[in-house]
């Protein structure tokens, strides 16, 4: 999600078999972290798009702290009430 790597192409192509799908934010050098530091435009697309696809896996938020959790709930959350 940080690069420029269409992210939504592979998962159209791959949707059958992915079961899971872990996703955290990286920060510098350092991955784990909430969500919100993500560019939140593409993470509401790339989210969005997950929906209308009909994903019905399981998202593992891979964060180390309560307050990264919350957040990173929070967001999605918000993202999918719009």
């Amino acid at each position: 999600l940080l690069g420029q790597e269409p992210v939504t192409p592979e998962i159209v192509r791959h949707r059958e078999v992915i079961r899971e799908i872990h996703i955290h934010g990286v920060k510098g050098h350092t991955d784990h972290h909430t969500l919100s530091i993500l560019p939140q435009k593409r993470l509401s697309k790339w989210l969005q798009q997950m929906a209308n696809m009909g994903f019905s896996g399981i998202f593992n938020l891979e964060v180390f702290s309560p307050a990264d959790l919350k957040s990173s709930v929070d967001l999605i959350d918000q993202i999918g009430r719009q």
